[in-house]
């Protein structure tokens, strides 16, 4: 992820962490916060209004730094043995798929105190196995979770879910991908069938 000019990465399994640049990728500095090490990162996400940056982790939960990666906290309370497969921030509220260490699921979980807490949110889905989660940039409240019976749509925050998988067929999605300049586009990578495009919001 990217926050104005510096640039984020997660290390390789061989080694732990997180990385930041801030010319442009050309150099990267290592960690220096003791507080991931030994934690392999999943995936990084950046705050767009505050510039928060949020570590996803196998099986140590949620971290999250506010000053550039100098120190980082955790915020798993009831997620730190859980692989965060990714997480989505939309004005301070916090959405996070997670898996269990078979990957079978364990689903979607809502944090509104910047994860201090964080409760269930999977009513409607039909799958505890979520894998993304990713927010519509264009209308508030609406989100999607790519889940083993394909992709899903909630309107309201996380509070219920309702299926968005015409055209998919039976395939299992991995990733979603909303497109910052259009967003009633979005895209679905799946484990075997490709890459899918909705143009409407994934009602097709």
């Amino acid at each position: 992820g990217a926050k104005g000019s510096m640039l984020w990465s997660h290390a390789s399994p061989e080694r732990f962490g997180v990385f930041t640049s801030t010319d442009n990728g050309t150099t990267w500095k290592p960690p220096t916060s003791t507080v991931l090490s030994g934690v392999q990162i999943v995936a990084l996400t950046v705050d767009p209004n505050t510039g928060a940056v949020y570590a996803t982790s196998n099986g140590h939960g949620i971290f999250k730094t506010t000053n550039g990666g100098k120190t980082w906290r955790a915020i798993n309370t009831g997620l730190s043995r859980l692989i965060i497969s990714s997480i989505a921030v939309v004005h301070g509220t916090l959405y996070a798929s997670a898996m269990d260490n078979t990957a079978t699921g364990v689903g979607l979980y809502k944090s509104t105190d910047g994860g201090q807490s964080w409760q269930r949110a999977h009513h409607g889905l039909t799958s505890s196995l979520v894998r993304y989660v990713t927010a519509d940039g264009g209308v508030p409240g609406v989100l999607y979770a790519a889940t083993a019976t394909g992709v899903f749509k909630s309107s309201d925050g996380a509070a219920t879910w309702r299926s968005a998988t015409q055209g998919l067929g039976a395939a299992m999605v991995a990733v979603l991908l909303v497109d910052p300049q259009n967003p009633s586009i979005l895209y679905a990578g799946t484990d075997a069938h490709g890459v899918f495009k909705s143009s409407n919001r994934g009602a097709s």
